[in-house]
C-alpha cells in the first residue's frame, strides 16, 4: 500500500514539473516570436529611413546641378555680351599719310565724293539673329552626330575631346560631380561603349550668340544583360577655334529593369 502510494506520489510531481517546463518553454517562445516582431519593425523603420535620406539627397544633387545649369547660362550670356561689344566693326578706315597727301590735293568736292565712297562701302548689315541661330544649330546637329558614332565605335579619346579642359570640369553625373580631367578620362575608358545601344530623342537648343549654346538632349540606352537607362543630358557648349566644346554637362537617367 505504501509503494502504491509513493508511485502515486512519484508520478503526480512528474506531471506538475512537466506541466511547469510546458509553460516555461510555451513563455520563452512567445517572448522569442515577439522579440522576432521587433527586430523586424526596426529594421523596417530603418529601411525607411534609409529611403527617405536617399531621397533627400538626390533632391539635394538636382537642386544643385539645376543651380549649376544656372550659373552656367549667366556666365555665358555675359561672356557674349562682352564679346559683342568688343567684335563692334569700325566702319571707317583711317587713310595712310600718302593718301592724305593725294586727298587734300584735289579739290574740296572731290574730296567729300570719295569719303562718302569709302563710308559706304566699309558699312555691313550684321547677320540675322534667325541666321546665327540656324547655323549654330547645324553645327550643333553635326555635334551629336560626331558623339553618337564616337559612342558606337567605342571611341573614349574622340568622347573626351569634346570637352573644353582649359578650366576645371564642370561635369556631373546623377548629381556626382567629376572631380578632375583624369578621373573622366578613366570614367569612359571604362565604359563598355561598343556594347551600349544609344537613341537621341527630342532636341532643344537655345542660342546664346555666334559661339555659345544651351542644349537638352533626352536618350535612352541599353546593353545586352543589363538594365535600360533612359534620362536627359543637358550642355552648355562654346565654339573655340571652329570647333564647339562642353563648358558644362548636366546627366540625369533614371534605370528601368528589363
Amino acid at each position: 500500500m505504501r509503494d502504491s502510494n509513493q508511485n502515486d506520489g512519484v508520478i503526480i510531481v512528474f506531471a506538475v514539473v512537466v506541466g511547469l517546463l510546458l509553460l516555461g518553454g510555451g513563455g520563452f517562445y512567445t517572448l522569442r516570436m515577439r522579440k522576432q516582431a521587433m527586430l523586424a519593425q526596426r529594421e523596417a523603420m530603418m529601411q525607411r529611413d534609409l529611403a527617405e535620406a536617399q531621397a533627400a539627397r538626390a533632391l539635394a544633387a538636382a537642386e544643385e546641378s539645376m543651380a549649376a545649369n544656372q550659373r552656367a547660362e549667366e556666365m555665358l550670356a555675359a561672356r557674349s555680351t562682352a564679346q559683342s561689344s568688343e567684335e563692334s566693326p569700325n566702319t571707317q578706315m583711317p587713310q595712310d599719310a600718302g593718301e592724305s597727301q593725294n586727298v587734300e590735293s584735289q579739290s574740296g568736292e572731290s574730296q567729300s565724293g570719295e569719303s562718302h565712297s569709302g563710308e559706304s562701302q566699309a558699312t555691313a548689315e550684321p547677320p540675322s539673329t534667325q541666321a546665327i541661330d540656324a547655323a549654330v544649330e547645324s553645327d550643333l546637329i553635326t555635334f551629336l552626330a560626331k558623339r553618337a558614332n564616337a559612342i558606337t565605335n567605342g571611341d573614349a579619346d574622340t568622347l573626351f575631346g569634346l570637352y573644353d579642359r582649359t578650366e576645371l570640369p564642370n561635369v556631373h553625373w546623377n548629381g556626382t560631380m567629376v572631380d578632375s580631367w583624369e578621373t573622366l578620362k578613366i570614367q569612359l575608358e571604362e565604359l563598355d561603349l561598343e556594347s551600349i545601344k544609344f537613341a537621341t530623342g527630342s532636341v532643344e537648343i537655345k542660342t546664346l550668340g555666334r559661339d555659345a549654346a544651351m542644349m537638352t538632349v533626352s536618350s535612352s540606352s541599353s546593353q545586352a544583360d543589363a538594365d535600360s537607362a533612359a534620362g536627359a543630358i543637358t550642355w552648355v557648349l562654346r565654339k573655340i577655334d571652329g570647333q564647339w566644346k562642353i563648358l558644362h554637362e548636366s546627366l540625369a537617367t533614371r534605370v528601368s529593369a528589363e
